[in-house]
């Protein structure tokens, strides 16, 4: 039986894909902060917080006994930086929690696993250089290259995903429940089938919808400054 891993699997994207490899009759495991947040059953459930190491090393050994196939990295944080005066121990929790935390689950998996699949969750945001949240996205980008380059000689690949707005409760929570002016939002159930295709395809990395890659690349012809201005003038 399959083994899958998903690391801020209990809600969101991560919590869709641990529906959809249970109904494959894989072995899933999630881990969090909040567990309570999980309505699944039949997953294995872990409270774990990724900054710290031990934690996260614990549960996938635990879940997969060295034999893990699957890890996704789905756990971010993210917050409405027009919103919010940016203070240090939020720049400290974005980017343990969306970098180190990347790297933490990574390691735990690589202990675990003789051939497989990595999986990142980044966004497109780490193409537009906007925020501390598309700072740490690119990061993420980066950071999966490296694994990429690093494992290429073994039975192990490593896949990035770049999704746009997604219909999650936390994007309507930042946005006072009203989504309607987030360009090109698609649902979760969208998102996951996205993510699905491209590893069947063995994408490294994969950006959608395909609306949202278009602007993407547009934008990236001009400096950071007009793309900040963009983002405060549609966000």
């Amino acid at each position: 039986m399959k083994k899958v891993f998903i690391v801020g699997g209990t809600s969101g994207i991560g919590e869709e894909l641990a529906r959809y490899y249970l109904n494959q009759g894989c072995r899933v495991a999630v881990c969090g902060r909040d567990l309570s947040k999980s309505k699944l059953e039949k997953v294995e459930k872990f409270e774990v917080d990724v900054k710290n190491k031990e934690e996260i090393f614990s549960a996938v050994k635990n879940f997969s006994e060295g034999k893990l196939d699957l890890l996704f990295y789905c756990a971010a944080v993210y917050f409405d930086s027009e919103k919010t005066n940016l203070s240090v121990d939020q720049v400290r929790d974005t980017v343990n929690t969306n970098i180190l935390g990347l790297i933490h689950s990574f390691d735990s998996a690589l202990e675990n696993m003789s051939e497989g699949k990595l999986v990142a969750i980044a966004s497109v945001a780490a193409k537009h250089n906007t925020s501390m949240y598309a700072e740490s996205k690119a990061a993420v980008l980066y950071t999966a290259e490296t694994y990429r380059r690093g494992l290429k000689n073994h039975d192990i690949s490593v896949h990035t995903m770049l999704p746009g707005y997604v219909d999650t409760q936390k994007l309507r929570e930042l946005n006072d429940g009203d989504i309607s002016e987030k360009p090109f939002v698609i649902s979760v159930e969208k998102a996951v089938s996205e993510i699905l295709n491209a590893l069947s395809e063995n994408r490294e990395t994969y950006m959608f919808p395909k609306e949202m890659v278009f602007i993407t690349n547009i934008l990236s012809l001009f400096p950071v400054t007009f793309r900040i201005w963009i983002k405060k003038r549609f966000s």
